[in-house]
């Protein structure tokens, strides 16, 4: 019984010492295969960045360059041939125009001509303003207004426009308008146009186109049909008896022209006439069209300080 009993304690002492080496061992593999995976994973990140710097990345930058021509290649191969599908557009539409010779087709091009003319015009006339600006004296306006009566006929065809004024309320009596101003080569009109109220309108106070255009604020036409008789097809049209300022007044020196109003800040402030040697010259695109130079004229009477 001794025996087994030494026998036991000498297992139990041995087992003791057998797990205490193999837990150091274990320690030890553990710390070297540490020092091992730290050692080998340095060498490993630094080929991995030195194979990177080295070969990867230059390869991506010059397939990325490569990419870009690519694209801008592709690009400029696009446009060109935009262009050319626009070129060859144009082209069949110039020869459809001639081909077929239809007036909506021919009536289409004059109109888009006279937007782009109208658009010049407008872009003189700013143009003008601001090389005037330095110096607002009376002299000036009267100066910048005869720049802009000859850049409107200049623009618009100086054979068949060759006449314009603007006409503001008389200061002494606001119930009448007057040719404040019209182009150097005309003589000063002396007609005045109504403009008080309706109920004063009579054979003497006649309002006459210009007097309408005021009191309605809306831009209106006349077309002459006979000079020598002032028929037109405009009721509001009036010929004027001049007999007491001098001869009458029977032979029109215009065969058509339009009155526009002129606004600054959203109110009347004077009317815009233009007159042409030619019938029918103007239509309801020219309404539209002349409305903003109407209204320029009203902001170069501000800055002048003609108007308040």
């Amino acid at each position: 019984m001794e025996t087994l009993l030494r026998l036991v304690k000498t297992l139990s002492y041995k087992s003791k010492i057998f797990i205490i080496q193999q837990w150091k061992g274990a320690l030890v593999g553990s710390a070297v295969s540490w020092l091992i995976f730290v050692a080998l994973g340095g060498v490993i990140e630094y080929y991995a960045v030195k194979i990177w710097n080295e070969n990867i990345y230059p390869w991506l930058l010059k397939q990325a360059q490569i990419n870009n021509l690519i694209l801008l290649l592709l690009g400029l191969t696009l446009f060109v041939s935009l262009l050319y599908l626009i070129r060859i557009r144009q082209s069949k539409d110039i020869y459809d125009g001639i081909r077929i010779s239809t007036i909506s087709s021919i009536m289409m091009r004059l109109r888009d001509k006279d937007i782009t003319k109208y658009q010049i015009l407008m872009d003189n006339i700013n143009k003008l303003i601001q090389e005037n600006l330095s110096e607002t004296t009376e002299e000036q306006l009267n100066s910048l207004t005869e720049d802009i009566y000859q850049t409107i006929f200049k623009t618009l065809g100086p054979a068949i426009i060759d006449g314009a004024g603007i006409l503001l309320p008389d200061g002494k009596d606001p119930n009448w308008l007057y040719f404040w101003s019209m182009n150097a080569s005309q003589k000063r009109s002396q007609k005045k146009f109504f403009i008080g109220p309706d109920g004063l309108v009579s054979v003497d106070n006649v309002r006459g186109i210009a007097g309408h255009v005021y009191r309605e604020q809306k831009p209106d036409i006349v077309n002459i049909h006979d000079r020598s008789t002032g028929e037109s097809d405009n009721p509001k049209y009036h010929i004027f008896d001049m007999s007491r300022l001098g001869p009458a007044r029977f032979n029109i020196p215009y065969d058509s022209f339009i009155c526009l109003p002129i606004h600054w800040k959203n109110r009347i402030v004077g009317v815009l006439s233009i007159e042409s040697q030619k019938q029918r010259m103007f239509d309801e695109e020219s309404k539209t069209n002349l409305q903003p130079v109407a209204d320029q004229i009203g902001t170069i009477l501000y800055l002048f300080g003609k108007i308040e």
